[in-house]
């Protein structure tokens, strides 16, 4: 059992008493299981989810290059990354316990020629002088635009996460 399957079933239970003791267990048992938590990108996210959920493998076999070039939607990312022997503990670490995604980095693009901004609303994708949006890289990608990153002629400009 999870520390969360737990901490909800202490909840579920916590519903039939007012003993507040019950409700002082749950807290701490929710910052015991926050400070646990690690973060990982979505693309190992993805993995975890599809071998443990989707397809009930092992974490063996969730490590092995081998399985993971055959199922694994971004394998060459998730075979690098698992190259670093730290980012095995966070994956063994995810794979136990619960875990957190990282947030994708949000970038502005700007065509230089024109100074205008790309932007993305009712009207579609289309480059405005005053209006823009921000963008994930994966959000460009979809949009056929990830060649932004490599173009001199594109600003892009990284505004947050």
């Amino acid at each position: 059992m999870k520390l969360s399957d737990f901490i909800e079933e202490c909840e579920r239970v916590s519903s039939f008493t007012d003993d507040v003791n019950i409700h002082v267990l749950i807290s701490d048992l929710k910052k015991i299981n926050e400070s646990q938590k690690v973060t990982v990108p979505k693309f190992i996210s993805d993995w975890i989810f599809k071998a443990q959920l989707v397809d009930r493998r092992s974490i063996r076999s969730a490590l092995e290059t081998a399985t993971i070039r055959l199922y694994a939607e971004n394998s060459d990312e998730v075979i690098a990354w698992l190259k670093d022997i730290s980012n095995q503990d966070t994956f063994a670490r995810a794979w136990a316990n619960d875990y957190t995604v990282e947030e994708e980095p949000k970038y502005t693009v700007k065509f230089k020629a024109t100074k205008q901004y790309l932007s993305n609303d009712e009207l579609g994708i289309h480059f405005d002088p005053s209006f823009r949006s921000n963008f994930t890289k994966s959000d460009l990608e979809k949009l056929g635009l990830g060649w932004v990153f490599d173009c001199e002629g594109m600003e892009v400009e990284k505004v947050g996460k």
